[in-house]
């Protein structure tokens, strides 16, 4: 049983994408399905206008001298 606006609205139909962007913006739900790629895709969708997204991880670099290397030349 709903208990609040938010509960009724995935009863009802779909809405377009202005009008959710209009109601407050979109509620993302993950998906459970990952493509399997480097990096892997992961998708999202609406749970009320049901638009779909997809996105990958993208880890940033971390860069230091390598101090597994001390041989290694550190000029230039």
């Amino acid at each position: 049983m709903p208990t609040g606006f938010m509960d009724n609205l995935t009863s009802n139909p779909p809405w377009g994408v202005d009008e959710c962007v209009a109601n407050g913006g979109h509620c993302w739900e993950m998906s459970d399905a990952v493509i399997c790629t480097m990096p892997p895709i992961h998708h999202r969708r609406c749970k009320h206008c049901f638009l779909v997204q997809e996105g990958q991880e993208q880890d940033s670099y971390s860069w230091h001298d390598d101090s597994h290397q001390p041989w290694a030349r550190r000029e230039g």
